[in-house]
């Protein structure tokens, strides 16, 4: 695959969203690894969500060094719950690969409790369980 450098290509994006918690982070490191795929030096470039106001060109720079025809990965899992990413994705690259990770509720809860406590150790995980609120 390979051969010269390609850019940013709205045709050859794969747009990686999930719950947090829900593998992105092992995927990043899969396609990083495969030499079908190019992912940017950056995990979650977010573009589609709190970096938007960045502009299309800092975006479009993150894949300046994609070679030939491989896919573009974007693994951003906050797309995930920011509704505005749905049109803004659409509106670049309509015909975009989506990607969704998914995980089951209950093992989502418990790993997010763990990685929650690595930091602060509060709340308790009936506490956290009954709702409640990362902050900071």
């Amino acid at each position: 695959m390979g051969g010269r450098l390609a850019g940013f290509d709205p045709e050859k994006l794969v747009v990686v969203v999930g719950m947090p918690r829900g593998g992105t982070t092992s995927l990043y490191h899969i396609f990083d690894e495969h030499p079908g795929c190019f992912v940017p030096f950056r995990k979650e470039t977010a573009y589609f969500s709190y970096n938007f106001y960045k502009g299309e060109t800092w975006y479009k720079g993150l894949y300046r060094e994609r070679p030939g025809q491989v896919p573009a990965m974007d693994i951003s899992p906050q797309y995930f719950a920011d509704l505005r990413c749905i049109d803004r994705i659409k509106a670049l690259a309509p015909r975009a690969k989506i990607i969704l990770s998914v995980r089951n509720p209950v093992e989502w809860i418990v790993s997010s409790f763990f990685q929650t406590n690595k930091f602060q150790r509060e709340p308790s995980f009936e506490k956290f369980s009954d709702g409640y609120t990362i902050s900071g």
